[in-house]
């Protein structure tokens, strides 16, 4: 994919492009989790420059820094590039400095938390180097990972580079506008286009693989449930990757819980069958950014429920990994017609996905319908009833909307059940506002009952059509 193909990714560069082009050194944090595509991303931007990419490893200090010299002599044909011009980390890292004393080099150190872990004070070494060196050169040293928690506490106050970052770049999820844009001009519908994003979310490593010229079910078979199939084991896949997991199945049990509806922290422990670790596992999926806890809408005290923060990953937790025994035994097309249809339209898009997607319309599009958001997200009641699907803090006022994935138009009684749910909250972030506005969201589209109620009342509706306009 060329560089003017990457997909939604216009600021991340022109920031590259500046720290490339600024006089003296520049020292960048690039994180996001993993499968974003933030090795291509960098690879792309630095070629035709000059540059040297290296991509750490599990290993020890002295195998690091040999395999970092191996790259120095192939990637830059630097003739100093060996144990005795390089010996330590300290020596390496004042010489690419010094490479960059009269023109611009780039050097990406990609999963630097694998650096750090073998390199026990290689902050502190690359801090006492830039401290020195970076008005003297034009080093653009990028640090790159996707431990989210150790990338960013490279700047947290007491640490050697604290301070020192001209950029920090955290590379996130494609919305669905985006993530759509990987089909091109393929004449898929609204509802597929949605579908598509509620399967392989906005990670473009899985993006990158889809063929518009199929269909989203061809998609699935081809990526997900043929046998050999590239993302067939991509669940279990992604936590073996992740180096402070060894307890695989205590992970993939907590997964499965929260993919199948069960949210609360007593019931992903009951169900789950992990007992005492399942605090433990969930702190670390939060801090690896697959799962996300959330309270009802600015009311962070109250108890909250987790969700699963990636598409694909409650995916596959929630119709592959329960399924694997069946995935083995049955064809493809009769696995789709047993386990994924039955769902997606149902409990998968209408109670996981929809709601995500219609905050990411509101986000992309709120301004221009007159709906200027400070803060959004969904809330409940103590008992769980009433619940409504979206709550936004606006410049003036609230906005409350329901979400329907319904493949029909949505009649009246709609846009009477919500002002009841907004009346019957109890405690609500409203409380000592003027009434919410409210809004609709509909896959299928309105009946002309509601249409007409809706425009008398001033209230917004969006179609799955409008979702693309």
């Amino acid at each position: 994919m060329p560089r003017s193909d990457i997909v939604d990714r216009g600021d991340v560069l022109r920031t590259l492009d500046e720290a490339a082009a600024a006089r003296g050194g520049s020292l960048i944090l690039v994180y996001g989790r993993r499968r974003l595509g933030k090795t291509f991303l960098l690879r792309e931007w630095a070629e035709g420059r000059r540059h040297l990419y290296f991509q750490a490893a599990e290993s020890t200090s002295v195998e690091s820094l040999d395999a970092l010299r191996r790259e120095l002599a192939v990637q830059l044909k630097d003739p100093l590039a060996s144990s005795d011009a390089l010996p330590t980390w300290r020596v390496l890292i004042g010489h690419l400095a010094e490479l960059a004393r009269n023109e611009p080099l780039i050097v990406v150190l990609d999963e630097f938390s694998y650096l750090l872990t073998a390199v026990e004070d290689l902050a502190a070494i690359i801090q006492s180097v830039w401290d020195a060196e970076r008005r003297r050169c034009r080093l653009k040293l990028i640090l790159a990972g996707s431990e989210i928690g150790t990338m960013r506490s490279l700047d947290d106050r007491g640490q050697p580079l604290h301070g020192r970052f001209d950029h920090k770049l955290h590379i996130e999820p494609l919305d669905y506008a985006r993530a759509s844009e990987f089909l091109g001009g393929a004449p898929w519908a609204a509802a597929e286009r949605l579908r598509l994003y509620g399967v392989f979310g906005g990670a473009g490593r899985y993006l990158d693989e889809i063929d518009p010229r199929k269909t989203l079910r061809e998609n699935i078979q081809r990526l997900v449930l043929d046998p050999g199939a590239t993302f067939r084991d991509e669940g279990r896949a992604i936590i073996r990757e992740e180096r402070r997991v060894r307890d695989y199945g205590n992970y993939n049990a907590v997964l499965q819980a929260i993919a199948r509806g069960h949210t609360k922290l007593e019931d992903i422990r009951t169900v789950a069958g992990t007992g005492n670790v399942t605090s433990e596992a969930l702190d670390r999926l939060q801090a690896f950014s697959w799962v996300e806890h959330e309270t009802p809408f600015q009311q962070p005290k109250r108890r909250g429920l987790y969700r699963i923060t990636d598409n694909f990953l409650l995916f596959w937790y929630r119709l592959i990994f329960p399924n694997r025994s069946a995935l083995q035994r049955l064809r493809p097309n009769t696995f789709w017609s047993t386990f994924i249809a039955p769902d997606l339209d149902g409990g998968y898009m209408g109670q996981r996905v929809f709601e995500r997607l219609c905050r990411q319309y509101l986000d992309r599009y709120g301004e221009g319908r007159g709906l200027i958001i400070r803060d959004m997200g969904r809330w409940w009641a103590p008992d769980n009833d009433p619940e409504i699907d979206i709550v936004a803090e606006l410049d003036k006022g609230y906005l409350c909307a329901e979400c329907k994935w319904s493949k029909r138009p949505v009649g009246p009684e709609v846009l009477g059940a919500l002002p009841d749910k907004v009346r019957r909250a109890k405690d609500p972030p409203w409380r000592r506002k003027a009434q919410p506005r409210l809004a609709l969201f509909s896959l299928g589209g309105f009946k002309r009952e509601l249409v007409d109620a809706a425009a008398n009342e001033n209230v917004p509706l969006v179609s799955g059509d409008d979702f693309f306009r």
